[in-house]
């Protein structure tokens, strides 16, 4: 099988959800469902770690390819399916009896060391691009599903919402960014560059 399947899936679900956030537009947040667009946000941000979960499991058991060829695991045993790597993943831990967080880069390159993916090299530099384009819906997507005073900082410490101001995460995904792009528009684009480079 080819690991290009999970960078299809991934394109296929952020586009029908970029394609439901281009109902709207910047402006009068009256007339936009925000809790629509909360959601979309917060299945943006899930596709991504799915993605990333997917691509580093399914290349420990040695039964995909990626375009420079079949990938595999190093480690001395032979990895069954997805659930096999993410159990021997776990055994590579001291303390720990959970998965990596996969939306967090530094976590998915070092889950991908543990389990010596041949195809290790193309996953770190690609997950260790920098800046780090998705760490922005991450802080809003904590702020949607939890509304906290510490999400809420964590939102601002990014530097689009002044402190003075209320944080209305439409606004933020429907900003432009410097390269005349809405908000949630990069966010796709980097996700696809970013899968991309991932199955090379």
């Amino acid at each position: 099988m080819q690991l290009e399947k999970h960078r299809w899936r991934l394109n296929h679900r952020i586009d029908a959800l970029g394609e439901v956030l281009k109902e709207y537009r910047l402006g009068d947040t009256v007339g936009i469902d925000q809790f629509k667009v909360e959601r979309v946000l917060i299945q943006l941000q899930i596709e991504w770690e799915h993605f990333v979960r997917a691509v580093v499991l399914d290349s420990a058991t040695g039964q995909f390819r990626s375009r420079s060829g079949p990938v595999v695991s190093r480690l001395p045993v032979r990895v069954k399916n997805r659930e096999h790597a993410s159990l021997i993943l776990l055994s590579k831990y001291k303390k720990r009896s959970i998965e990596p967080d996969w939306y967090l880069p530094s976590e998915a390159i070092s889950a991908a060391d543990k389990l010596s993916l041949s195809n290790y090299s193309q996953i770190a530099i690609q997950l260790g691009v920098s800046p780090w384009e998705l760490e922005d819906l991450r802080h809003l997507r904590n702020f949607i599903a939890h509304r906290s005073n510490r999400a809420a900082k964590s939102v601002r410490s990014t530097g689009y919402i002044p402190k003075s101001e209320r944080i209305i995460p439409c606004k933020i995904c429907f900003d432009y960014t410097l390269g005349g792009m809405q908000r949630y528009e990069r966010w796709i684009e980097f996700m696809k560059i970013v899968a991309n480079g991932m199955v090379q």
